[in-house]
Parts: C-alpha cells; sequence; structure tokens
C-alpha cells in the first residue's frame, strides 16, 4: 500500500497535496476519528472551502481525482 501511496505523491504535484496521518499515532487517531473514518486507508478530496467531496478507500486513480477537480474548478 505505501508504495502505491508513494506513486499517487510523486504525480500529484501541482494538482493537490497529498497529507498522510499514522493512525497508529496518538495524532492520527484523533485524525481518523475526526474524519470519522472507520477504514484504513482512507483518501479524502477537499474543496477549496474545505468541504468534503469525496472519499476513497483505496489508493484513488490520480485520472479520477484530477477529473473530480476539474468538475470543482468549473462550479
Amino acid at each position: 500500500m505505501k508504495s502505491a501511496v508513494d506513486r499517487l505523491q510523486e504525480k500529484s504535484g501541482k494538482y493537490f497535496r497529498v497529507v498522510r496521518s499514522d493512525v497508529h499515532t496518538k495524532f492520527g487517531t484523533a485524525l481518523k476519528m475526526g474524519v470519522e473514518s472507520k477504514i484504513v486507508p482512507t483518501f479524502i478530496l477537499y474543496s477549496g472551502d474545505k468541504d468534503e467531496v469525496m472519499r476513497f478507500h483505496s489508493v484513488p486513480d490520480l485520472e479520477r481525482i484530477k477529473s473530480l477537480l476539474a468538475e470543482l474548478n468549473k462550479s
């Protein structure tokens, strides 16, 4: 799983930022509870207004994320 996340982070470049949190730490546990996630991994795509746009429970496809971001930018 880590290598898939590494690839996504490397390819994300100018499109978005990948933020990782270790759910086995105090902060990671608090964050997981804060976003109400019971599944690991969880990827959450937020809009510029900090609204949740989409939630993934596997490493999302870069093209899918870019498509979602393009739709957001049209609004």
